[in-house]
C-alpha cells in the first residue's frame, strides 16, 4: 500500500498500524475474487491511500466440516539387546478434527510426538502431545494422548530329547511304549537356555484306564512363561494290568517299569 500524509505521521507509520478488510458477507463457497480500494483499508486521519498492489486478491471458501482421523503413534529406537518390541498403542486410538473441507478431506492420520525406547527392558506408558496439523484445522477437543509399548524378552525354541514319562496313579501297574517324549518348547531366553529334562513333567494318567490296551495322550506339565511347541511321540500305547502293591512304587511319579510276567 502506497500512503501520502505529512512526514511527521507517516515517517513511523509500519505495516503493522495497517488492515485490509475483506467482507465476505455475500460470497459463496468456491472462488471469490476481491478488488480492493482505499475503502478496505483502515487508517488513522491524515493519511490517504494512493495505491494497492495488487488490487484484485482471491479466496477460496470452503465449508468448515468435521472427521475423526486415526492416531499414530511415533516410537524412536529400540530397546535393550534381548528385548522386543512386542505392541505399541495410542489412546485414544483417534481423533476429531475440524476445519476447511479440503484441508480435512486431505487428512489420513495424525501424529503423536516421538517417545524414545532406546536402551528398556520393561514396557513403558507415557503421556505425548499431538504434532501441527497444519492451517486452518483444529481440534474439536483436546484430549489426553497415551502411549503403550510393550517390551518382552526375546523367546527362542529349544528341543529336550528323553524326557521320561511318569505314570500315574503309581498303585496301577502297566507297560507303555514308548517310555520317554522328545518336546520342542519355546520360552524367553533367559529361561530356555537353561531348561532340561528335570524341568518338565511328562506323564500319562491310569486313573480312568480299564485293564487292558489302549493308547493315552501324554500329559505336559510346563515351568511358567514356558510354552509347548511340539511333542513325539503324541500318545504312548499302555498295557493296563490292574492295581500292584504300592511297595513296588515306592517313588510316587516314578519312572514305569516293565510289569513282571
Amino acid at each position: 500500500i502506497r500512503v501520502r500524509g505529512a512526514q511527521h505521521i507517516i515517517s513511523n507509520l509500519t505495516s503493522r498500524q495497517l488492515e485490509v478488510d475483506i467482507d465476505f458477507t455475500n460470497a459463496q463457497a468456491g472462488e471469490t475474487s476481491f478488488f480492493l480500494s482505499d475503502k478496505n483499508v483502515s487508517l488513522q486521519r491524515g493519511i490517504s491511500v494512493v495505491k494497492i498492489m495488487p488490487s484484485q486478491v482471491k479466496a477460496v471458501l470452503e465449508p468448515i466440516v468435521e472427521r475423526l482421523i486415526p492416531l499414530e503413534p511415533v516410537v524412536l529406537g529400540v530397546p535393550a539387546e534381548g528385548y522386543l518390541v512386542k505392541d505399541v498403542k495410542v489412546f485414544p486410538e483417534t481423533i476429531k478434527v475440524r476445519g476447511a473441507k479440503i484441508k480435512v478431506e486431505e487428512l489420513t492420520s495424525a501424529r503423536t510426538t516421538s517417545l524414545s525406547i532406546s536402551g528398556l527392558d520393561k514396557s513403558l506408558t507415557k503421556d505425548v502431545q499431538l504434532m501441527p496439523l497444519g492451517n486452518h484445522i483444529t481440534l474439536t477437543e483436546v484430549p489426553e494422548i497415551k502411549i503403550r509399548v510393550i517390551i518382552e524378552e526375546k523367546g527362542e525354541d529349544k528341543t529336550i530329547s528323553a524326557i521320561p514319562i511318569k505314570v500315574l496313579p503309581i498303585t496301577r501297574e502297566a507297560v507303555i511304549k514308548p517310555q520317554k517324549v522328545t518336546l520342542v518348547l519355546n520360552g524367553p531366553l533367559s529361561q530356555i537356555r537353561s531348561l532340561n529334562a528335570a524341568s518338565v513333567l511328562a506323564s500319562v494318567n491310569l486313573q480312568e484306564l480299564a485293564p487292558g490296551e489302549d493308547e493315552l495322550k501324554i500329559n505336559i506339565q510346563l515351568p511358567p512363561h514356558i510354552s509347548l511347541i511340539s511333542v513325539a511321540p503324541k500318545k504312548v500305547t499302555v498295557i493296563s494290568r490292574g492295581n500292584e502293591d504300592e511297595l513296588l512304587r515306592p517313588q510316587i511319579g516314578g519312572e514305569l517299569l516293565p510289569a513282571a510276567p
